[in-house]
């Protein structure tokens, strides 16, 4: 897996980002890099088969999700796009720039502008 840095374009291989990964992880320091597209549109492939053999397996006695957590707001906003546009896979892009009280979901309500609490948006996905 590569990544590259969004602020020099110096580029990285995953055993290099051990560090920064610490660092990010403690929010000791920002995470600049970024999955490339290719190992990322492998790793979201990956997820949405095993995504549909879960759903395969629950035979409708529960409904699945699949979660994709990203280093950054940035490389989440891309895997949305990829899901999107690529993958023809409807997303819901959650978000977080401060404590967890604080956290809004992005783009719940296109219409209206308005965010949403994380766990309201869940319950209502679950129930369609």
């Amino acid at each position: 897996l590569t990544y590259t840095n969004f602020d020099t374009g110096e580029k990285k291989d995953v055993t290099e980002l051990d560090a920064e990964f610490k660092e990010a992880e403690k929010g000791l320091a920002p995470f600049h890099w970024i999955l490339d597209e290719e190992p990322m549109k492998k790793q979201i492939a990956i997820a949405l088969q095993r995504h549909e053999e879960q759903k395969a397996r629950a035979k409708n006695r529960y409904k699945t999700i699949l979660f994709i957590v990203t280093m950054s707001i940035a490389e989440g906003e891309r895997a949305k796009k990829m899901l999107e546009e690529r993958f023809k896979t409807k997303t819901l892009l959650v978000t977080q720039e401060s404590d967890d009280e604080q956290t809004t979901v992005q783009e719940y309500n296109p219409e209206t502008g308005e965010n949403s609490k994380l766990g309201d948006i869940l319950k209502e996905h679950l129930e369609k």
